[in-house]
């Protein structure tokens, strides 16, 4: 079994490694969305001349004028998804920063972390009559309040999303004590995915949240295997969407 020291320093090293990438796979990225910010600037006045020659016969037409207007729209593309990576790199490098001083021995109370979610998450007052908590609440984790909020921010925009796409649904959050771990259940019952559209939800490593960017799913789901816990999802279509939870107890 890797002790505390060991999984330090393997820590330290996927944090370095993982700004590396970032800084190596942004500098190229910022040179094409500039390249690609210059093109948009000449992309109208090329398009201008091409079609006053034409116009004028001193060219044959081999460009079909579709294809003319889906110019634009890739350039708009490029930079959407560039934007997107670039965005993705800078919000990775400010969670690495604060790795470290996540690393806590100390109990964090899953209550408190559970209903400032819950108290500042933005709900319509329909919502939060959604929400059932069951089970101890009160119990104490050794898991950073960062990671453990963002899990339930992830999890309750999945919930919420699947409640408001079907038309029905509820939200029922359990809580129970094993031999060597603290189990959270996370179920709505809208059922609006079957066990491999709910899965997906792990690809996300990032996500949109009241107009910032936090770290999505994907990543609390690396954080907790990296401190010997996870996240499991269960789904029966039409019926339900559960995703399990384990935070160690050591």
């Amino acid at each position: 079994m890797v002790d505390k020291q060991e999984r330090n320093r393997l820590l330290e090293a996927w944090i370095g490694m993982l700004n590396c990438v970032a800084h190596d796979v942004s500098t190229p990225l910022s040179a094409i969305r500039a390249q690609n910010n210059q093109f948009k600037k000449m992309l109208p006045q090329l398009l201008e001349v091409y079609e006053l020659a034409v116009q004028h016969k001193l060219i044959e037409p081999q460009i079909k004028p579709s294809s003319l207007s889906t110019l634009e729209n890739a350039s708009e593309g490029i930079e959407n998804q560039v934007d997107r990576i670039l965005d993705f790199f800078k919000v990775l490098r400010q969670y690495n920063k604060q790795l470290p001083a996540n690393e806590s021995d100390l109990p964090i109370p899953l209550a408190t972390c559970l209903h400032t979610v819950l108290e500042h998450y933005p709900f319509s007052d329909e919502q939060r009559q959604w929400i059932h908590l069951e089970g101890n609440v009160h119990v104490q984790l050794k898991e950073d309040s960062f990671l453990i909020e963002h899990l339930f921010v992830n999890l309750l925009q999945i919930a919420l999303s699947h409640i408001e796409q079907m038309g029905k649904g509820e939200i029922y959050i359990r809580i129970e004590e094993e031999a060597d771990c603290f189990m959270l259940y996370f179920k709505n019952t809208a059922g609006a995915q079957d066990e491999a559209g709910a899965g997906r939800a792990f690809n996300w490593y990032f996500v949109k949240y009241n107009g910032n960017t936090i770290p999505g799913l994907g990543f609390c789901r690396l954080k907790l295997l990296h401190r010997r816990g996870d996240i499991t999802c269960a789904a029966l279509k039409g019926e339900y969407t559960e995703f399990r939870v384990r935070f160690p107890k050591t």
